[in-house]
């Protein structure tokens, strides 16, 4: 396994990582967990990418990107190395800073 915390990320995926914020201590069930991940979700506007997949060509990790909220909400929460990221397809890409 990688430094990263996975063996490699496939297709036109993407992670992007997520802004710090505080927890408070409040420990949540995994639904709801999920559910306000993706209103946090809405409400961001620069993403740096963590990790590219092996057929993505255009963006590179360490980008910052914009993903329309649209986007954000059909991804997907993985979590590598005790960390949330958010897996799209790089198509959901609209800009790169």
């Amino acid at each position: 396994m990688s430094n990263k915390g996975y063996k490699q990320l496939k297709g036109i995926r993407i992670l992007l990582s997520l802004p710090k914020r505080d927890d408070k201590g409040i420990e949540l069930s995994p639904e709801l967990k999920e559910e306000m991940n993706r209103e946090y979700a809405t409400k961001m506007d620069k993403l740096e990418v963590y990790a590219i997949g092996d057929a993505v060509t255009d963006i590179q990790a360490g980008d910052i990107v914009y993903v329309p909220v649209e986007e954000l909400k059909r991804g997907t929460f993985v979590t590598i190395n005790d960390e949330e990221k958010l897996m799209v397809p790089s198509m959901s890409v609209a800009l790169i800073w």
